[in-house]
């Protein structure tokens, strides 16, 4: 495996600037978080390195290949997780993370083993099988009658 790497990443939308002269190389199997406070550039990267947002200036490598578009990046193996609404709820932490792999032709072994590793890596590996969200409507009902979901309640 290699290194995904950015020198001299720069994303202007018009007049404005939101990423400034990025540098930047993520090693394979490291995790890292990109922080900051709402317009700092934080989206702008992710999408620059995943090929969906063209830079201003700069370049984006997995290895020595350029990447260049989105789909080639998927191609290559780097994806983008969105926060938020993204993660289907209907399916569990496992599934959420094997699904993609699967249609990306991944082989079901491989992208079984991993799926585990990857929850391994963020701490999720005692939670693999629960479910991202439960219906609110139910933990609304749950809270107010003194059951779990599913459960019986109080009378």
């Amino acid at each position: 495996m290699t290194a995904l790497r950015a020198a001299g990443l720069r994303v202007a939308y018009g007049p404005v600037v939101a990423l400034h002269g990025i540098d930047l190389e993520v090693e394979p199997g490291r995790l890292v978080s990109v922080t900051g406070p709402s317009g700092a550039g934080k989206t702008s990267l992710l999408w620059a390195l995943a090929g969906a947002l063209a830079p201003s200036d700069g370049t984006v490598h997995l290895g020595d290949t350029p990447v260049t578009s989105r789909e080639q990046a998927a191609g290559l193996g780097i994806a983008v997780v969105p926060q938020g609404n993204a993660l289907a709820h209907a399916l569990t932490a496992h599934e959420n993370v094997l699904v993609p792999l699967l249609a990306a032709g991944v082989r079901p072994a491989d992208a079984a083993r991993r799926t585990t590793r990857a929850l391994g890596l963020v701490g999720l590996e005692e939670s693999s099988g629960h479910m991202i969200a439960l219906d609110l409507g139910a933990m609304t009902w749950a809270r107010w009658n003194g059951s779990q979901p599913g459960g019986q309640g109080r009378c």
